[in-house]
């Protein structure tokens, strides 16, 4: 049931910044910082889908 709860807050956050805003926000900071938070953000969340998805099994 947690697992339940933490995906819909993270779903919910994610709906009310919108992508286009936070994305400009990044790369105002510079490429190469904007390139590595992209990447580090991407890889956490791969890790939480894959985590989760090996606990069904």
């Amino acid at each position: 049931m947690k697992t339940i709860i933490s995906i819909t807050i993270i779903f919910i956050a994610s709906l009310f910044i919108s992508s286009c805003s936070v994305i400009g926000g990044i790369f105002n900071a510079g490429m190469s910082v904007g390139i590595f938070l992209t990447v580090f953000f991407l890889a956490i969340i791969l890790f939480i889908v894959l985590r989760f998805s090996k606990r069904k099994e």
